[in-house]
């Protein structure tokens, strides 16, 4: 090319300019850095899009369309264009940012746009490119409205609903395999979205997850043994069973890589030598007041050391015999677990605020709850204490109040209130006590004469009912008592003269419901203080206490249904 004819150059203020761009599709300039966005439309149609976005990206945001194009304007559309898609929905996430709250962005609909909802461009690839930008720009911030993650070209992270929907997992499924395999993952994170390679991945675990049937009959041991081994790892912070959908119900299956890692640690056990004596699970777990299913647990976790039993079956394996084992293997006296001065019983501390047992472990992390000394389910009863008089379950309180469960947890919905705790593993919901009584007004307060009924429970309940666990104070709205096995709870509800006990058998309690159903009636003919109702399919017991012989009655009664199935639960 000659002198004469060889484009013009271009000052260094000039490349990669809108202007440069324009003369470059004319063929006035030499080609410079592509616009993937650009160069495959028609230059007119490319002319609207730089003006439109311009204007846009230069104003506030309004219901009508911007009358002011600054001079800046089209600088500004083409430097959003110029590049790829993801620098283009950069630009607009800083425009939503810019002109909304981050709060009001958790939940994104065109509405956010203003008049540009409407995008004033013709129909087309650039349109649908501009579209789909505009909406995963959105997406950094918050959920996007159903309608809007269906369009196509748009490809946001999926939404933990539909996750849920696409695996059949329940949602508490869900939260366990993200927390496995995103384990950096924030509440934010879950609220805007799942990125496609961690969906992707969630997929494929809960697709490969080995039904409770398989995985017990590869363990070698029976279904309720390795669904109550997988509640133990579950309590230990180790997440191994997932809970699938089914048409009526849900079923229990077994995360593959956990499993795999159970059966490689069980053929990996030595051989039982014949100079150690060795005991069964069972008269180990006895003889250190440990469940069954808790050393199975500890054995697949590889904290326990164990020897392969018969066909090295989990069931068969057997354990180094403690040195001083006792005769006869007879249970030890009734009563409730003997607690040090100083601690509480993390089901007392149930009792009263409702947090399981995964919740309170991590409230112990935190550093809300402090645990005593190193025994398992020990909690500092002082801290435990002043947990409670600072945060409320209001779910728990409203129910103690007369509402159903329904009822309490749309009115806490409705009223805003802050929660305490927003970890996904801290159940029930808290709330501090102040911000609920701003809310509804002073909670509750059970009269002196109750109050004086519940000491009174206290005392004949030591004597009585030993095995039942009745804290030192009541809960907010309601309080359960338990059995030290946690198998029976009744709730205690306040009433200005007197107290109500109720305990309610239901088939969603599979097991309770089972020792009901067999032995019905054994508990009506031992709770003869209760009044009996069947409702829904369930079955409710209902005693009310006046003064303190009816409390000494109530309380005898419990001590001798828990005698009667001490020994023949099942």
């Amino acid at each position: 090319m000659s002198a004469d004819t060889d484009p013009p150059a271009l000052s260094r203020k000039g490349r990669d300019s809108y202007e440069e761009y324009l003369l470059r599709r004319l063929g006035a300039v030499e080609p410079a850095a592509p616009c993937p966005l650009l160069d495959d439309q028609p230059l007119d149609l490319v002319m609207k899009a730089v003006h439109e976005i311009g204007r846009f990206l230069s104003n506030p945001r309004t219901e009508s369309k911007a009358s002011r194009m600054p001079s800046t304007g089209w600088a500004k559309g083409f430097g959003a264009l110029k590049r790829d898609a993801e620098h283009l929905e950069q630009a607009i996430s800083d425009w939503l940012v810019a002109n909304h709250t981050i709060e009001s962005l958790r939940h994104v609909n065109l509405d956010k746009f203003g008049y540009f909802r409407q995008m004033p461009l013709p129909d087309g690839i650039l349109k649908d490119r501009i579209r789909a930008a505009k909406l995963a720009g959105a997406a950094r911030h918050g959920v996007l409205v159903p309608s809007l993650r269906t369009k196509p070209g748009v490809d946001v992270p999926l939404h933990l609903g539909a996750l849920k929907d696409q695996t059949a997992l329940t949602r508490y499924g869900v939260d366990a395999l993200l927390r496995k395999v995103w384990p950096e993952m924030s509440e934010q994170d879950a609220k805007i979205g799942i990125p496609k390679h961690i969906a992707d991945e969630v997929r494929r675990v809960a697709a490969e997850a080995v039904p409770l049937r398989e995985a017990a009959k590869l363990l070698g041991c029976s279904e309720p043994a390795a669904k109550n081994m997988a509640r133990c790892l579950s309590v230990d912070g180790r997440s191994v069973s997932v809970f699938k959908k089914t048409a009526k119900t849900s079923a229990l299956y077994v995360i593959k890589t956990e499993l795999d890692q159970m059966l490689q640690v069980i053929g990996s056990l030595p051989p039982e030598p014949r100079a150690v004596r060795t005991v069964g699970v069972r008269t180990y777990g006895r003889h250190h007041a440990l469940g069954e299913s808790r050393v199975l647990a500890d054995v697949v976790s590889g904290k326990l050391p164990a020897f392969a039993g018969a066909n090295r079956r989990l069931d068969k394996v057997v354990l180094t015999r403690p040195e001083k084992l006792g005769r006869g293997g007879k249970p030890s006296p009734v009563g409730r677990t003997q607690v040090p001065a100083g601690a509480m019983l993390g089901c007392e501390f149930h009792g009263i605020t409702g947090a399981d047992a995964i919740g309170t472990r991590e409230l112990v992390r935190q550093g809300f709850v402090k645990k005593f000394g190193t025994k398992r389910g020990l909690l500092d009863r002082k801290s435990a204490m002043a947990f409670h008089q600072r945060y409320v379950n209001p779910v728990r309180y409203m129910m103690g109040r007369g509402m159903i469960a329904i009822e309490a947890i749309w009115a806490l919905k409705k009223m805003d209130l802050p929660l305490a705790f927003k970890h996904d593993s801290i159940r029930p919901y808290f709330a501090e006590r102040k911000e609920l009584e701003a809310r509804i007004g002073p909670l509750y307060r059970p009269k002196d004469e109750a109050m004086d009924l519940w000491r009174a429970l206290i005392r004949n309940g030591a004597a009585n009912c030993p095995s039942f666990i009745i804290p030192e104070l009541p809960g907010d709205g309601a309080t359960y008592i338990y059995t030290s096995s946690r198998m029976f709870s009744f709730r205690v509800l306040f009433e200005d003269k007197g107290l109500v006990l109720k305990a309610t058998f239901a088939p969603t309690s599979r097991r309770i419901w089972s020792v009901y159903v067999a032995n019905s009636q054994v508990f009506r003919e031992l709770l003869t203080s209760f009044k009996w109702k069947s409702r829904d399919g369930e079955v409710v017991a209902k005693a009310v206490i006046r003064d303190e012989s009816e409390v000494e009655r109530a309380t005898i009664q419990l001590g001798q249904l828990a005698a009667y199935f001490r020994y023949k639960m099942p």
